[in-house]
Formats: C-alpha cells, structure tokens, sequence
C-alpha cells in the first residue's frame, strides 16, 4: 500500500518489488517486528485452539460476545495510541462491498462505512482525527474484511491488523515500552518476532 511504501521509504528501508513487506520485515528487521496476540509466546498447534477469528463467530463456532471482548482490547489499544500520535492510514474499504453474513452483523459498523469509503476513495492516505473512523477500521480489520494500515507518526510505529493479531513495525525501538504497557494494561501481550 501507498502509506507503507512512503513510510519505509522515509525511514531508508529499501523492499523489493513484489515482495511482501511483513515477511521482509521480518527476516531483515525481526528485532523491530512485533505482534500484539493473546499469548506471550507463540506455540503453533495449542495456539490455534485458543485463537478467536470472526469466521468462526459466523460459523457459530465462536459466540459474538466472546470475539467483541477481544476485539475492544485491540480498539482500546489502537484508540490509546492515537491520543499520543498523529495517525495516518491507508485502506482497500474503498474495493470491498460487505455483504451476506457480514452484513447483518456489521450493522453498528456500518454507520460511518459509506463515509469512510468516499474518503478513501478520494485520497489513497487519510488523517485519521475521529476515534469512530479508527475503531471503524480496528475491526473491519480484525473481522477480515478489508485490509488497513495504520501509522502512528509520534512514535514511529506501523501497526497492520492480520487476523487474531496486530503485527506492528517500530523504527524508533525507545518507544517499545510504552506500547508494550498499553498492550499489557488491556491484558494482551506484545510478542517479538525474533524469540
């Protein structure tokens, strides 16, 4: 997307064409890549036992009050972060059309959608000053629906939802404890990359 692209250009970070830049980041910078996840530590097949996705709250799998906890923990998290940053985002919500399940369900969401995606539409990077646009965007993001950047310009920090967890770049590494306490006091965890 266009916001990384010129973020990673500013900071000197060189990423080839055609190439996934979480995974780049993560083999070349893994000491700056972190993730924002329910557990501590990663461990493959008990992980996925615990992890909360939205598919599973619409194959009722999952009950949607049990997701919507985990999913404010992420909101509150985001919504701390940009009362200390200037927050620049970037979205595909101007390509992707809710539909079905989603529908019914996102109808509390969906109040500032068509707003949102006009504004995006227009501009491919958006300020983000409305709390409502940025909680918005947390969870579309965390339900999979559209796929969102977000850059926290104070403290250097890109943050990228990806399933049942945020994957966060921080150039400038001084502020890693301050997220890591953000992270912490809504009970989630920040887990380097690089264990």
């Amino acid at each position: 997307m266009e916001l990384s692209t010129s973020i990673f250009s500013k900071w000197g970070i060189d990423i080839p064409e055609d190439t996934d830049y979480i995974e780049y980041l993560q083999n070349h910078y893994p000491h700056n890549v972190y993730f924002i996840d329910q557990t501590p530590f990663s461990s493959d097949e008990k992980h996925l036992q615990i992890e909360l996705l939205f598919q599973e709250v619409l194959e009722g799998k999952v009950q949607k009050s049990k997701f919507e906890i985990y999913e404010n923990k992420f909101t509150n998290i985001l919504s701390i972060l940009w009362l200390y940053n200037d927050v620049l985002s970037s979205s595909n919500i101007y390509n992707v059309k809710i539909k079905g399940k989603h529908k019914k369900i996102e109808k509390i969401l969906l109040r500032n959608y068509s707003q949102l995606k006009k504004n995006f539409k227009t501009s491919s990077i958006l300020k983000i000053n409305n709390l409502k646009d940025l909680e918005l965007l947390v969870q579309l993001g965390l339900r999979n629906l559209v796929f969102t950047e977000f850059y926290f310009s104070g403290y250097e920090v890109l943050v990228v939802p990806s399933w049942s967890c945020f994957i966060i770049y921080c150039h400038n590494l001084e502020n890693i404890k301050n997220i890591e306490k953000i992270v912490n006091v809504q009970g989630l965890f920040l887990r380097p990359c690089k264990e």
